[in-house]
């Protein structure tokens, strides 16, 4: 019944019919589905009402068609589904709704639990809500592809068993990170088109949820300008990723190493300009490698990840049309034309990539470094050791004890500490002259602040001569006085 000029169709319109399994009315000009068009038709297992005109559909349009698997309403006109449109359909197992108006769903699914493939791609959809997919136990396949999303929240939590789903050509810049933290069972995920500058979060944080699952990810378009070593986490069964088209300059080594079954990695439409081989080592599984549309500088790097590629038997996409850009004496040089030698200084000694560099430049920061703490460590050692010889060298320091009455020291026992010390003081002085024995200053002489130190009253000692234990006076000539030097 496709491609008619009727606008409607009358009540049990199909009554006649009764073992009728699919109906196709493509290419219609039907407005609006009414209430008892399909009644009576139990049978029908599919029905398809694609590329036409329709607004509306009836609440109770599908009531009797208990038996319906497949329905397809894309390339309509429908700018919103009711809550619970479908609620006579429970073994709808495909549903097409794209390439309409849709807005909004609200709950128009949520009778729909054996549906497995449904797909709002191209739509104006702004917003999902937590409930939309309530109810849908079983979907497999989900495409929300070119909408208006920019974001889908947590509300593919409830989608256990799904394993495909396609964001792709929306207006997502951030993606909630727990947005498939849920989704075990997940093979693909698209996001190509959107407005991401990096790898999404959500696939580092469901690096445990996904790793035994996902096989495919769609990345390109997007604005993404570096891959880190940590951006994919551990996927360890992903196969093929589309990074092309993005703003991508540096893909740091070992980006890849945590995907072990990595088959096809597209790199091309980037401004990548170099690329170590260290990249690409650890995916011996790799078979198929797109980097056209580079604008590749042949340096070491590029030329050995080149060679590595050809030896480890990957294919390079379009190999022939890989030009190089710079330096200047390679300047639109094909990559498949340069070989290692030593013309490009590549061949015959150790050369230096980025990679290297940054290797050696953290060894040797590393050893410096231990230098430094081993002089610091040998400083502090000599210099308190040098302190105990000095403490062990320098005369003990003499404890004063009160004088007995023997007066040992020749000093007068009514003599004050002050002055005892004073008349020790000038002892030592005077015992650094020409004589022989010590001569002590009577302290008086040097009680007052007029008395010369120039002609003080010298005494002897008794105990040097009649050991009487005074201090006997005597005169001397020739003194000198004590500032003056021998």
């Amino acid at each position: 019944m496709s491609n008619n000029p009727f606008t409607t169709i009358p009540s049990y319109g199909f009554y006649l019919m009764p073992s009728l399994g699919t109906l196709t009315i493509a290419n219609h000009k039907l407005v609006t589905i009414g209430s008892n068009w399909f009644k009576q038709t139990y049978l029908i297992r599919e029905l398809n009402l694609q590329n036409g005109l329709l607004l509306d559909i009836a609440d109770n349009a599908f009531q009797d068609l208990n038996n319906l698997e497949r329905l397809d309403l894309r390339d309509n006109k429908l700018h919103m589904l009711r809550n619970k449109m479908f609620k006579d359909l429970g073994r709808l197992t495909y549903l097409d709704v794209s390439g309409n108006k849709l807005q909004t769903m609200g709950r128009a699914f949520s009778e729909l639990r054996m549906l497995e493939s449904l797909d709002m791609s191209f739509n104006q959809l702004t917003d999902i809500t937590n409930d939309m997919f309530g109810g849908i136990e079983n979907l497999l396949y989900l495409n929300l592809e070119n909408n208006l999303l920019e974001d889908v929240g947590d509300t593919l939590g409830t989608l256990s068993v799904l394993t495909s789903i396609d964001l792709s050509s929306n207006s997502i810049a951030n993606l909630s990170s727990t947005a498939f933290i849920r989704n075990s069972k997940l093979e693909e995920i698209q996001l190509n088109d959107n407005l991401l500058k990096d790898v999404p979060l959500a696939i580092l944080h469901a690096g445990d949820t996904l790793r035994g699952s996902l096989i495919k990810l769609g990345l390109s378009g997007n604005l993404i300008s570096t891959v880190h070593s940590d951006s994919f986490g551990q996927l360890s069964y992903l196969s093929d990723l589309d990074l092309r088209n993005n703003l991508l300059t540096v893909v740091e080594p070992n980006s890849f190493i945590k995907l072990p079954l990595l088959a096809t990695l597209q790199l091309s439409g980037n401004q990548l300009t170099t690329m170590h081989k260290a990249s690409l080592d650890s995916n011996s599984r790799l078979n198929n490698v797109y980097l056209e549309s580079n604008p590749w500088s042949c340096d070491c790097d590029v030329i050995g990840l080149w060679h590595h590629l050809n030896e480890s038997g990957v294919h390079i996409v379009g190999y022939d049309t890989i030009l190089c850009q710079i330096p200047g004496q390679l300047e639109k040089a094909k990559l498949a034309e340069i070989s290692v030698d030593e013309s490009y200084n590549c061949a015959g000694k150790a050369v230096l990539s980025q990679f290297d560099i940054m290797i050696i430049g953290i060894v040797a920061g590393s050893f410096l470094l231990l230098i430094i703490v081993i002089l610091v460590v040998v400083v502090v050692h000599y210099q308190r050791k040098g302190s105990r010889r000095s403490s062990q060298s320098a005369p003990p320091q003499s404890t004063s004890t009160p004088r007995n009455s023997n007066h040992e020291d020749g000093l007068s026992p009514n003599t004050g500490g002050s002055q005892n010390k004073l008349v020790r003081d000038n002892m030592i002085r005077a015992s650094s002259h020409k004589y022989d024995y010590p001569y002590y200053v009577e302290p008086n002489d040097f009680s007052s602040q007029q008395h010369s130190p120039l002609k003080p009253k010298l005494y002897k000692s008794r105990r040097e001569s009649d050991g009487d234990g005074y201090l006997e006076p005597m005169e001397l000539s020739g003194y000198e006085p004590m500032s003056a030097k021998k």
